[in-house]
């Protein structure tokens, strides 16, 4: 391994651990995918945000998600393309 290749290889090693430490230092992660899903579902069954369960002030999600897992008869199918559309 040539000197070059080393100081390319410790170089991207150090890239990736800085990465790695500032993604899991700065940011914060909640876990709210299974809150809006299970909103999502509480809206099938007839419930209302806020008035039958605990929303979090995230009612555009619940409802939207609640659409598309209607339109996709109940499968997670539509969660998934409501995912890919955020983004996340």
């Amino acid at each position: 391994m040539s000197k070059n290749s080393r100081s390319d290889l410790a170089l991207a090693g150090a890239v990736l651990l800085a990465a790695f430490l500032f993604h899991f230092v700065a940011f914060r992660y909640y876990d709210d995918h299974f809150t809006v899903l299970s909103g999502a579902r509480q809206v099938l069954a007839g419930d209302h945000p806020a008035l039958d369960f605990f929303d979090q002030g995230r009612r555009l999600p619940i409802y939207l998600s609640a659409v598309l897992l209607w339109l996709s008869g109940g499968s997670l199918t539509g969660e998934t393309r409501r995912v890919r559309l955020r983004g996340a």
